[in-house]
């Protein structure tokens, strides 16, 4: 028979020609009316126990064991094609490039600036305290760097200062207060001149710290970021809502965002290699690592998938490789995808 439909029908069950007809006709249309499946596999199952009773017991067990075998199959290819809809891509960016002048700036609050060239070291000694240098008005001085470029300056008093990029000191032309007063916005590394009779105090927008005489890191990127990482010396920090606790070397402070301080020993070597010219990250997670790339190359960031954010690496890089090499290096661990076009990263 050429059409592809096949129909036996036993010798007693021959239809009349009236059947027939309609048997032809649905052919020709090649379709058949539709049946109840569920209706016939009732009855199809019932006839085979009733004719064959014994072959039934025998293979009913069988027919058990197919069955739930055929439905753990199903649900497996269920779940291998659910965890690719789970890796689909969700894009968040995570940190955006700028076109910013990428210069280090100085300047006064009086409205003089000046651009740093060949980012040699700054030092803004320390005022005469003549008549006149006493009665003039003391400025307010700001020293500001680009992404890509961190920056060494002396303070009036002495205190050397590493400034990390894209970041911003603000401190008076000469201390004359009680205390030595800075703020900053960024990251910043510190070597204080001892003074007893004058507190050193670095203010951010997130918590404020008093020291003597010491030598300590300050990371006031964000509130998620902010922290104090403490190296020699003795320090206090201080949270917005007035919250204090003490620190010892070897100790690092993270304020939280909703103010609470949480005091961690930890190794504050890789905190304070970035003044050295080295991307040190020790079990990092890979949102952070990516962020202080994306700082320093001044590219954007953006993660496919929120659950790769999470992954954490032992790196090490100088600052002056090129991003293209970092980024192939980090590719070679085989953890994740990470690709680069112009000023944009985006972690596959």
């Amino acid at each position: 028979m050429d059409n592809p439909i096949n129909i036996h029908i036993q010798d007693n069950e021959m239809p009349s020609n009236f059947e027939e007809l309609e048997v032809r006709r649905a052919l020709n249309k090649k379709h058949l009316p539709n049946p109840d499946v569920n209706a016939e596999w009732e009855q199809f199952m019932h006839t085979l126990q009733q004719e064959n009773p014994t072959i039934w017991q025998r293979h009913s067990h069988q027919l058990k064991l197919f069955t739930t075998f055929f439905a753990g199959v199903a649900a497996t290819l269920a779940i291998l094609l659910f965890i690719p809809w789970l890796r689909q891509p969700n894009k968040m960016e995570v940190f955006t490039a700028n076109q910013n002048e990428q210069e280090i700036i100085v300047s006064s609050d009086d409205g003089d600036m000046t651009v740093v060239k060949n980012h040699q070291p700054m030092a803004f000694n320390k005022p005469s305290h003549s008549p006149l240098q006493m009665i003039r008005k003391t400025r307010m001085m700001e020293v500001s760097t680009p992404r890509g470029t961190d920056y060494q300056l002396t303070l009036p008093d002495g205190t050397h200062v590493w400034l990390n990029a894209d970041s911003k000191i603000s401190f008076p032309e000469r201390f004359t207060e009680n205390d030595r007063k800075v703020k900053i916005e960024g990251e910043a590394y510190f070597d204080v001149t001892k003074d007893a009779k004058h507190p050193f105090i670095v203010s951010t927008d997130y918590f404020t710290t008093t020291v003597h005489g010491t030598s300590f890191n300050v990371n006031a990127y964000s509130a998620k970021t902010a922290g104090v990482a403490l190296v020699t010396g003795s320090v206090s920090v201080k949270s917005k809502d007035g919250k204090e606790q003490k620190m010892t070397p070897g100790q690092m402070a993270c304020i939280g965002t909703q103010g609470n301080i949480e005091v961690k020993n930890v190794d504050v070597y890789p905190l304070t290699q970035w003044k050295d010219g080295f991307f040190y990250f020790d079990n990092e997670r890979l949102i952070d690592i990516m962020m202080e790339l994306g700082r320093w190359y001044n590219v954007s960031v953006v993660f496919e998938h929120e659950e790769d954010m999470n992954q954490r690496l032992h790196f090490v890089a100088e600052h002056k490789e090129k991003l293209s090499d970092i980024i192939k290096r980090i590719n070679d661990l085989n953890i994740v995808k990470i690709a680069l076009e112009k000023d944009h990263v985006s972690i596959q």
